[in-house]
């Protein structure tokens, strides 16, 4: 066929370093800077230089300075001073944060939430979130780029979002579900199908010397374009009526007997024409993996971007074809409803629309694929840059790389990322939040990375300048405690739109190709 620290507690920690130093105890406060810490106040006799610190002492002392660091970190960060009031020395975590009850709100969550590709609920009910969090490692080094990175605001990147809405360019005549049809199957797609189908019956014919006398072969007789259209329905059919075998469908059966099918076609006509289906002349020197398909389905795909124009948002992401045969492209996607088929990379409308479409044939000569969730993306919005336009990614696609040069494009993006990504800010992605808390960053570009705990913890990538770290409404309340459901606008935006690409799947479930 041709279609995813355990860190040593602080005191495990001082034992350790207290271990090794006993045999030279001046080193030992040289190298905790104790007494430049606590001075004399250690003890009446710390001026002493024979004197040596007991272990609880040194604990105090280090646990000073790690405390320190971390009101530090909790500045740059914009964290209130007050909210690592209770981290206590005898806690067993270095990245300890205040319990629930330390919280100045009132929040309730639902064990409810969405699938893989959806980001997970939030319930909230008071006006404000005090943000607590500690940094998982204070003491780990800072990446190399974290100091260009600075508090959201709204000021980039520094072009407008696209206004309009989604608008066909379709004849006022169309009414019939074959009047759309006939838009992207034109005349003249099919009548290059009779000719490419003629030419090959001819070839293939010709080239048979020992036919049998009473094969089915003899019967052929070129096809025409009228023929064609209802060879064309005859396969539409069968993929709405599904019946195990296709001779059934002209079976005396009256459970598998299709009428309809009868009347326009007879079985062995059809079975000639299937058999002898060509959609373009081949090429022995053609290495495309598509060569077969390739200019009926460049033609089709023309014909899906001119028919309509998008408005503000476009999803990117990825369906399957069913299809068990044998195809050296042939797919395996585990967490899709079909697992094996074919891979094609979409660019939808929230309406459900195919605007753009790629069939992956498989990584190229070199089996290498460099930056091909960034390739993939550019080549689908190929004509619609450079107008505001908002691309909705999953975390296949996302990166920092991808989002800036979305911004050379004056095109927004939004849509959740992989912590692992080149370039993140180490220091949002390695926090420890608890659940409700969310933190972020944006970079001088325009680029944020947020960072959002319900369940679980959720990543986000954004360039949409009204994407912060405000949650807001839902619409929706928890049924169980009649608490509003509250998200960051990054998440909603998400959720909203990315159902489009489900919605498209959902329909071309309903039909099973030949």
């Amino acid at each position: 066929m041709c279609k995813i620290l355990i860190m040593p507690t602080i005191y495990e920690e001082i034992c350790a370093i207290y271990d090794t130093q006993t045999q030279n105890n001046q080193s030992s406060l040289t190298n905790l800077n104790i007494s430049t810490i606590y001075g004399k106040d250690l003890n009446p006799d710390a001026s002493n230089n024979n004197y040596t610190p007991n272990p609880s002492e040194k604990i105090c002392a280090i646990y000073d300075t790690q405390t320190q660091n971390e009101q530090s970190s909790l500045t740059y960060l914009n964290i209130p001073a007050n909210s690592a009031k209770d981290f206590k020395p005898d806690s067993s975590d270095d990245n300890y944060a205040p319990n629930s009850s330390d919280l100045e709100t009132d929040s309730s969550y639902s064990d409810d939430s969405d699938g893989d590709d959806s980001v997970i609920t939030y319930y909230e009910n008071s006006s404000e979130i005090e943000l607590v969090q500690i940094l998982e490692n204070t003491q780990c080094t800072e990446n190399n780029n974290f100091d260009e990175w600075e508090d959201i605001n709204d000021t980039k990147p520094d072009f407008d979002e696209f206004t309009d809405n989604c608008r066909p360019n379709i004849p006022d005549n169309t009414i019939t579900p074959a009047d759309f049809y006939s838009l992207f199957v034109t005349d003249e797609i099919i009548e290059q199908m009779v000719i490419n189908t003629n030419n090959y019956a001819q070839d293939l014919i010709s080239n048979l010397s020992n036919l049998k006398p009473k094969s089915r072969l003899r019967a052929w007789t070129p096809t025409t374009l009228e023929e064609m259209k209802k060879f064309l329905g005859v396969l539409l059919t069968m993929g709405l009526v599904r019946i195990p075998r296709l001779n059934d469908y002209s079976s005396k059966i009256n459970i598998y007997n299709n009428k309809y099918i009868s009347l326009v076609m007879t079985r062995d006509r059809f079975l000639l024409i299937l058999k002898f289906w060509h959609f373009s002349q081949e090429s022995p020197n053609d290495t495309d993996k598509l060569k077969k398909i390739r200019d009926t389905f460049n033609k089709i795909l023309e014909k899906m971007q001119t028919l309509l124009e998008p408005g503000r948002y476009l999803i990117i992401d990825e369906s399957m074809i069913p299809w068990r045969g044998r195809l050296k492209f042939r797919q395996y996607i585990k967490n899709k409803s079909h697992k094996y088929g074919v891979k094609l990379y979409k660019l939808c409308t929230p309406e459900g629309y195919t605007r753009n479409c790629i069939i992956y044939t498989g990584k190229g000569d070199n089996g290498r694929e460099t930056n091909h969730g960034k390739e993939t993306v550019l080549r689908l919005i190929k004509g619609l840059e450079n107008n505001g336009r908002i691309i909705i990614t999953d975390n296949f696609y996302n990166s920092i790389d991808l989002a800036e040069e979305l911004i050379r494009k004056k095109t927004f993006m939004c849509g959740t990322q992989r912590p692992n990504r080149k370039g993140n800010p180490k220091k949002i992605i390695s926090i420890k939040l608890k659940r409700g808390q969310i933190v972020g960053k944006m970079n001088p570009n325009g680029v944020r990375v947020i960072k959002w705990t319900d369940k679980r913890p959720v990543h986000m990538i954004s360039t949409c300048r009204n994407h912060n770290l405000t949650l807001k409404s839902t619409g929706k309340t928890n049924r169980i405690t009649g608490n509003i459901i509250k998200k960051p606008q990054c998440v909603i935006t998400y959720n909203e739109n990315k159902k489009g690409i489900d919605f498209n799947d959902q329909m071309s479930s309903y039909y099973s190709s030949l």
